[in-house]
């Protein structure tokens, strides 16, 4: 998701509470920026996760391909790893 305008001039707003230099002033506004992405994209893989585990219940209930349930675990478990920060 894409964040708003209205959201970048927060996010500037609140990390340039105080007077910096220019340099310094980008750089907490970059690390705001970066942070909010990385909120987002750990909701995403979540969501993620979610729906290959009831993928993977699924295609494991009504009998579909081997592979595409050890697919979805596979993929599933690389989700979680990337949460728990070891990828």
């Amino acid at each position: 998701m894409a964040l708003s305008e209205e959201q970048i001039i927060d996010l500037f707003n609140e990390a340039c509470r105080e007077t910096f230099s220019g340099l310094e002033r980008f750089r907490h506004f970059a690390r705001a920026i970066e942070s909010e992405v990385r909120k987002q994209d750990t909701e995403l893989i979540r969501q993620l996760v979610e729906a290959l585990d009831e993928a993977t219940t699924y295609t494991e209930s009504a009998m579909w391909s081997p592979s595409m349930t050890n697919e979805c675990k596979e993929l599933a478990a690389k989700g979680r790893a990337r949460l728990e920060g070891k990828l």
